[in-house]
């Protein structure tokens, strides 16, 4: 009977400690995977962030107006001209009503940029590819003498090779359109026969275009 007795609490004994093992053997495994977790975790490389807009907006907008290379450097003009020799940057366009300037000038607004309307007036919040602020781009109506429309742009707004650009009507141009080849403040030279060298250089004038 003692015998029996001891046996009996001698395998209760054993599956004590079997299932103590057991209990362990789960909580270092647990813990192994949590190790590997935290280890992976803290090894994984971190992703680049992606750039929030699509568009330098400000370097589209240049683009537009200006033909430059990869640098910068002045290569033509896309839109506008000058009217005055000695200030290239202010450019002229020739349209017929506001609502053909503000179509042109929408061309201009890189397409992530929804125009801020206050009735007639436009602007524009500029921003680059990592979502910098570049300044604000204006589209300004006006009814002085025969300017339809001034864009300018901020202060803090660094443009290359021009910095404004008014609207004016057509009438007002006559041939001085911007599609025309001559314009207000060109200088051309006149040669009067091919075999004679140019003989001076002048301003042209409406007669010039006649």
């Amino acid at each position: 009977m003692n015998t029996k007795l001891f046996i009996q609490n001698s395998l209760r004994g054993i599956l004590g400690c079997f299932v103590c093992c057991s209990i362990a053997a789960t909580f270092s495994a647990c813990s192994d995977n949590d190790d590997d977790e935290n280890t992976n975790v803290a090894n994984k490389p971190v992703e680049r962030q992606e750039a929030i807009n699509a568009y330098d907006d400000l370097d589209f907008f240049q683009r537009a107006i200006i033909d430059m290379d990869s640098i910068g450097t002045f290569r033509g003009r896309e839109w506008g001209v000058p009217r005055n020799v000695r200030d290239t940057t202010h450019l002229y366009i020739g349209v017929e009503t506001l609502a053909q300037a503000e179509e042109i000038f929408r061309e201009w607004v890189a397409p992530d940029i929804e125009p801020t309307a206050m009735g007639n007036n436009l602007s524009c919040s500029l921003t680059n590819r990592e979502g910098k602020p570049q300044g604000t781009l204006f589209f300004t109506p006006s009814n002085e003498g025969n300017t339809v429309a001034e864009v300018t742009v901020s202060s803090e707004t660094k443009l290359k090779h021009f910095n404004r650009i008014t609207f004016l009507h057509n009438d007002a141009w006559g041939l001085n359109s911007a599609q025309s080849r001559w314009h207000v403040g060109d200088i051309v030279r006149d040669v009067k026969f091919k075999d004679i060298s140019p003989v001076g250089v002048r301003d042209l004038d409406s007669r010039d275009q006649a």
